[in-house]
C-alpha cells in the first residue's frame, strides 16, 4: 500500500501575523504569565506544523536555489545548491523534490 501524504497548507504572512498577535493577546490575559514576546512565533510554529500548517517561508538568501522545505516541526530550509540547479534540492542534511508536501519550488 502507498501512502499518500497531502501538501502542506502555507499561512499568508497576515494569517501567521494574526495568528502570532492571538497567542500574545491570550497569554497577556492569563494571570501570572509572563510569555516573552520572542518564544511566540516560535510557539505558533511548531503548534500550527502539529496539525499540518506551515509559517511563511523566510526571504530568500541570495547566491542560492530559491527552492525552500519544511521539516516536520516547520522549520525552512533553502536550498544550498546554485541558482538554476538540475535534479532534486538539498541543504547538506535535507534532500527534497518540488513535488514533496512541504516544499516550496524554485522561484522566478
Amino acid at each position: 500500500m502507498t501512502e499518500t501524504i497531502a501538501k502542506r497548507r502555507i499561512l499568508t504572512e497576515e494569517e501567521y501575523q494574526d495568528a502570532c498577535h492571538m497567542v500574545g493577546e491570550t497569554a497577556r490575559r492569563q494571570p501570572n504569565t509572563n510569555l516573552p514576546r520572542v518564544v511566540i512565533p516560535d510557539i505558533v510554529a511548531a503548534t500550527l506544523a502539529a496539525v499540518g500548517i506551515l509559517t511563511p517561508p523566510p526571504a530568500l538568501e541570495p547566491g542560492s536555489c530559491t527552492a525552500q522545505f519544511a521539516d516536520d516541526d516547520g522549520y525552512w530550509t533553502q536550498c544550498a545548491e546554485d541558482p538554476g540547479h538540475p535534479g532534486d534540492h538539498g541543504d547538506g542534511e535535507f534532500d527534497w523534490t518540488d513535488e514533496a508536501p512541504s516544499a516550496v519550488p524554485p522561484q522566478g
